[in-house]
């Protein structure tokens, strides 16, 4: 479709041959003031070509016409027996104008996939009251465009949205997607009223989905013999602390999920993304499927210590449901030392029979500790000020059956020694040496520490901790090194999606690392040196890639990788 060039054709409806139709007639609205029928011959201007000039037309604009514009000021209905079976196409609304569907008999209006943007809203268009669109025809929300459904219309047409997009409004229903395939790249608002997603609709959301629910909870009703599903790449935002959403059709997660109120997943929704509890700050309620291994952001915005308050909190069915997710604190706050808040807490007062607490991983400043109390999990500010030290390079090196530790900091005073652990699972780490800081040196400070002790039968994990002379403590990044029956692991590659990157970990020297495509052409070589480096891969298409590694010319390993 020819996106620079903005037509709207009405398309398919049968007339008697009185008149010969052009396929290149074009039409005009001219009701200025007023709520015009489409079927209503007054409503039209066409254009004579013979003439050069627009001149009343002698009948209403179908499919088989060209380029079709409601004019601004102008709000045309299409509706009743007048407009059965009407087929349209190649659809333009202006700015400050309106295109209204409602009482569509006969299986609704259909939309013709024809040349050119099937409907193009500057203004507005509304399914309301039971109308219906249907068809293989494209919509295109343009940034100055709103579409409405609500009362019950039906949409069977694709949708791209880069303006806005209301489902439902304030005490009114919303209505149908059926079929169809919904990219919001900009703002969709569901405020009341259900929402009913049948027959495969894919709704992928790039953008902000805002849910504002005003008189009831909403649900996101499913076809459980067509099932759709719903896309998330941007965000999913509840700012209705009093209602809930229940969504019944599949989310696929990749995007951000928060707000307030309560989120339900009943048809499931996969791993990954991020939660977001808050409304800078809130209170946000997860329930029945919850994302597992998900990135949990809580913020600590204002001092007083209030839950949804003056920090977010998140609540969840169950603290095992919470399993391997990375909790990221951050503290704009100044309350006292000792303050004690809450941010998670489970509406189960026990956890499950046999299970321990979950192990989580929790990015806090320096003076905060975190641990589990009951079905709560808790953060107690330690000290006034977080640690400053900086942290510069840390890697882990194997030399034979020894580990070497090497790590870099910009010097701070402040900073008493730092202890080396060790740890088998990644979660529990035993503190094994202890390193006197360097005093007299300024600036960046390099430190390195020859470890013995590895298991060469499984994974090592290696941190530094840094202690500050009053007892406070900040860790590095942990570094992990793999042995298979006492022989190290050369090459491993894990692959960080959210930040489109790849984690090479080397334990060879002069490693020549090729990024071929399945095609088998180079698009990348780079020579690295032992230890842990990071490659963006933001730049990449979606695919599939191999990483072929080289050591003095020749390909030792080969190792295939996904971008998503």
């Amino acid at each position: 479709m020819n996106k620079a060039f903005f037509r709207l054709l009405l398309t398919g409806i049968s007339f008697a041959s009185a008149f010969q139709v052009s396929a290149q007639d074009a039409f005009k609205s001219n009701s200025p003031g007023k709520a015009s029928q489409w079927t209503d011959v007054a409503t039209w201007q066409r254009y004579d070509a013979a003439k050069k000039a627009w001149v009343a037309a002698e009948r209403f604009p179908t499919a088989n016409d060209g380029v079709i514009t409601i004019q601004q000021g102008d709000s045309v209905i299409i509706t009743g027996d007048a407009a059965a079976r009407l087929s349209i196409d190649q659809v333009v609304i202006d700015q400050r104008a309106a295109l209204v569907f409602k009482k569509n008999e006969y299986g609704g209006i259909k939309l013709n996939d024809g040349d050119g943007d099937d409907i193009t809203i500057k203004g507005r268009l509304y399914i309301d009251n039971d109308g219906m669109l249907r068809g293989e025809g494209k919509i295109q929300v343009a940034e100055t465009g709103t579409f409405s459904l609500r009362n019950n219309g039906i949409l069977t047409a694709s949708l791209s949205n880069n303006g806005l997009m209301l489902l439902g409004d304030k005490y009114v229903a919303a209505g149908s997607l059926a079929g169809c395939h919904i990219v919001n790249n900009k703002t969709c608002v569901w405020m009341d009223g259900q929402l009913m997603m049948d027959s495969a609709t894919v709704f992928t959301n790039n953008g902000l989905f805002q849910i504002n629910a005003v008189n009831n909870d909403l649900v996101c009703n499913a076809n459980k013999k067509h099932p759709a599903k719903i896309v998330n790449k941007g965000s999913i935002m509840n700012v209705a602390k009093e209602h809930s959403v229940d969504f019944r059709v599949k989310v696929e997660n990749s995007g951000i999920i928060g707000g307030v109120g309560t989120f339900v997943f009943s048809a499931g929704v996969n791993s990954g993304g991020v939660i977001s509890p808050g409304a800078s700050p809130g209170h946000l309620t997860l329930g029945k499927g919850i994302p597992a291994s998900s990135v949990i952001n809580i913020e600590i915005a204002t001092a007083g210590a209030v839950a949804g308050v003056n920090y977010d909190q998140l609540t969840v069915p169950s603290l095992t449901d919470l399993a391997g997710a990375t909790v990221n604190i951050s503290n704009a706050a100044e309350d006292s030392i000792n303050t004690e808040y809450t941010i998670i807490n489970a509406k189960a007062l026990t956890l499950e029979r046999g299970k321990g607490y979950p192990d989580l991983i929790v990015n806090a400043p320096s003076n905060f500790s975190s641990s589990f109390k009951e079905n709560r999990f808790v953060l107690v500010k330690t000290a006034k000020e977080p640690l400053e030290i900086t942290w510069g390079g840390f890697r882990a090196v194997s030399e034979g059956k020894e580990v070497i530790l090497d790590w870099n900091t910009v010097s701070d005073p402040r900073t008493s020694h730092f202890f080396i652990e060790h740890s088998t699972d990644g979660v529990n780490y035993v503190q094994v040496s202890k390193v006197e800081v360097k005093r007299g040196e300024t600036g960046e400070v390099n430190y390195s520490f020859s470890f013995g002790g590895a298991d060469l039968f499984r994974v090592n994990y290696f941190r530094v901790k840094q202690v500050n002379a009053d007892g406070r403590t900040g860790c590095s990044v942990a570094r992990s090194i793999r042995f298979d029956k006492g022989v190290v692991t050369a090459f491993q590659v894990d692959t960080n999606q959210e930040n489109e990157e790849l984690l090479l970990n080397i334990q060879s020297k002069n490693v020549k690392v090729v990024l071929n495509n399945m095609d088998g052409k180079t698009l990348h070589e780079f020579s690295l040196q032992p230890g842990q480096h990071t490659v963006y891969i933001d730049i990449l298409p979606v695919g599939a890639y191999r990483l072929n590694f080289f050591v003095k010319d020749s390909l030792v390993e080969t190792k295939q990788f996904m971008k998503h």
